[in-house]
């Protein structure tokens, strides 16, 4: 089938729009319109970009605030692209998987979709992840039941590999961005508060918490005294519950320890 006719009018309309909002959802439907423009015409995205820049049918932009330029450079670079590439699209970026789903679903009666006095839109009654007070409780059961919370200190570190990733990826397309939704910023904490609290019950969830700890450390997390002292807490009795294996197989063996 030979390739449509490149609609160089129509696809700088859609980029127009890609440019112009600050919604990620719809700069995600945006940039997933222009690739299915492009592939028609048989170009990539980048090949109809260069040829929009290059022509006479560029649309007229709206006047810009001066970060958006960088924004823009941002948008398409070598990082941004290596991303697109690895999820296949810029819309699948910022498509919710099954986890993002199920805590949207679970969170969905109490997430604020209209102005109201006090409480932002996106909020969950009101809290967000900048929230000083804490969400109400029925808040916190609905995020839990989502989905099944983890069962070691490994478990919770790769649940939160996972959102840690997915928000440096979307980051990766501009400030902003890897801003996680109400859910799942919420999620993130109880998951947090699991690692710094669960038992290590094996080597796993050892390696797992200094792992979690590493990373606190490398990315200037500074916890607060309550939280550090909860880790401390939870690490010194993981050297206990060690400590008393090793006993028991020291009085089995013979062996010093």
């Amino acid at each position: 089938m030979p390739a449509a006719a490149f609609d160089a009018d129509r696809f700088a309309k859609v980029r127009v729009l890609h440019d112009r909002t600050d919604i990620p959802g719809e700069r995600a439907a945006a940039a997933s319109r222009m690739e299915a423009m492009a592939k028609a015409a048989g170009l990539t995205l980048v090949q109809a970009l260069r040829r929009l820049d290059g022509g006479k049918t560029a649309a007229p932009r709206k006047p810009r605030k001066k970060a958006e330029p960088q924004q823009e450079e941002r948008a398409w670079s070598p990082e941004w692209q290596r991303v697109v590439q690895e999820y296949g699209s810029e819309s699948a970026v910022f498509a919710r998987g099954p986890w993002e789903q199920a805590l949207v679903a679970a969170c969905a009666r109490f997430t604020i979709r209209k102005k109201t006095a006090g409480w932002p839109i996106g909020s969950l009654w009101g809290w967000s992840a900048i929230s000083v007070k804490d969400p109400a409780p029925e808040i916190v059961a609905a995020v839990e039941a989502a989905y099944p919370m983890p069962a070691s200190v490994q478990q919770a570190w790769a649940e939160y590999q996972y959102w840690d990733k997915l928000g440096r990826d979307r980051e990766a397309r501009g400030a902003g961005y890897g801003d996680p939704s109400a859910p799942v910023a919420l999620r993130e904490q109880l998951v947090e508060r699991l690692l710094n609290t669960l038992p290590a019950r094996s080597l796993n969830d050892m390696r797992a918490r200094l792992s979690w700890m590493e990373h606190t450390n490398q990315s200037g997390m500074t916890p607060d005294p309550e939280t550090q002292s909860a880790l401390l807490t939870a690490l010194r009795a993981d050297f206990e519950r060690m400590a008393s294996c090793l006993k028991r197989r020291s009085s089995r063996t013979g062996e010093r320890i």
